[in-house]
């Protein structure tokens, strides 16, 4: 049991376990009010104007009207364990108008109830400190005085941790038929706390429980996409592969042998050499009268052998020759500009796959001697 009020904490709480405590409102804070519409700890926190991590202590009655009687201290609202706070007035037996309750041998809760002269019943509270002096005189004279005025009431004292004092107040007030019992043997009203938390631990508990299976789960959830994704690009790849074998099928299934067609298509062609040097005489006729050609070439020993005209005894027969160099005398009658000539040269290079080389060795008025260089093996 421990005791607040809105001066602080007076019986400090357990530091384990459940907690329940008493609350001793200043009469002058406690206010009622009627126009909160569906009262609640917000509701409430937000019309009394309490902000940040101040909470409010409140009681909503049957006529939906709301009672606040001050904040809460932060070491209840920080506590990890369930706390529950009380009113004095809720650990009172049926049957008792007064009460005092003694705590630790300094505190002294009292409380009566009265009624207004509209007859309406409230509750007045007073906390006494009373360390220093005399507990069981102070509350004997107390209660006397009381008794003296003639008022008939139930008077309830009730102890808590209360060693010094407990047994002087049990044999005073013992012929003015008052009882004084055990705090502990109270039994709370059934009636919903000022203020209320759960155990924030198992609240923990579960959050961390939630968080733990939500990454868990994200991690399975990547885990799957990323295996699917594999298996997709893994699956598209082969129906590529299909669609490629579809393809050289369609082209090439009615070959009988389609993998000897493919390998032909592959070899190197070889372009004969009668054909080169006819393609000279053209290409030598761009840039003028064609009057005289020479070809060149090496043989197996690589001896060089020339001749003239359009035939070269021996070569038409030859396979391993790589390339053929022609010489051709060309007449020009005009003079060309040497720009127009190497214009003509890069279009023969560009657009004649066999054209590997054009150079002009010798030239003068009348002649224009080219040198070039063909290819017996076609580019791949």
């Amino acid at each position: 049991m421990f005791l607040i009020s809105s001066a602080g904490v007076h019986v400090p709480l357990p530091d384990k376990g459940d907690a329940v405590g008493m609350f001793v409102p200043n009469n002058a804070v406690t206010r009622r009010y009627n126009d909160i519409q569906n009262p609640s700890k917000g509701a409430v926190k937000s019309r009394v104007g309490l902000d940040g991590a101040e909470q409010p202590l409140w009681r909503m009655f049957e006529d939906r009207s709301v009672e606040f009687y001050g904040s809460v201290n932060e070491s209840v609202t920080e506590r990890r364990s369930s706390v529950s706070v009380y009113l004095p007035k809720d650990f009172l037996p049926e049957g008792y108008s007064v009460f005092y309750y003694v705590f630790n041998d300094r505190w002294v809760v009292y409380g009566e109830r009265i009624l207004s002269d509209e007859g309406v019943a409230s509750w007045v509270y007073t906390k006494f400190d009373a360390d220093g002096e005399d507990l069981a005189d102070f509350l004997i004279g107390t209660i006397s005085d009381r008794l003296v005025k003639g008022v008939r009431e139930r008077i309830c004292v009730a102890v808590e941790n209360c060693p010094q004092s407990e047994g002087n107040l049990k044999d005073n007030l013992e012929p003015f038929d008052i009882e004084v019992m055990p705090f502990s043997s109270l039994k709370v009203a059934k009636v919903k706390p000022v203020y209320q938390h759960r155990d924030f631990g198992l609240v923990m508990l579960l959050g961390f429980l939630c968080g733990f299976i939500m990454m868990a789960a994200a991690t399975g959830i990547f885990a799957k996409s990323y295996f699917e994704l594999t298996s997709v690009e893994e699956e598209n790849a082969m129906i590529r592969g299909q669609i490629r074998e579809m393809q050289r099928q369609m082209v090439l299934g009615q070959i009988a042998d389609p993998d000897s067609v493919l390998k032909l298509i592959k070899q190197e062609k070889t372009v004969k050499p009668s054909s080169l040097i006819h393609e000279t005489g053209t290409i030598a006729a761009m840039f003028g009268n064609l009057e005289e050609m020479k070809v060149s070439y090496q043989d197996v020993n690589g001896r060089v052998s020339q001749g003239g005209g359009k035939a070269v005894p021996g070569i038409l027969g030859y396979r391993n020759n790589k390339e053929i160099l022609t010489i051709a005398t060309v007449g020009t009658e005009t003079p060309q500009m040497l720009v127009d000539q190497e214009r003509v040269a890069a279009s023969v290079l560009k657009n004649r796959e066999h054209v590997r080389e054009i150079t002009r060795t010798s030239s003068d008025m009348a002649t224009l001697d080219l040198s070039i260089k063909m290819q017996l093996g076609a580019q791949k």
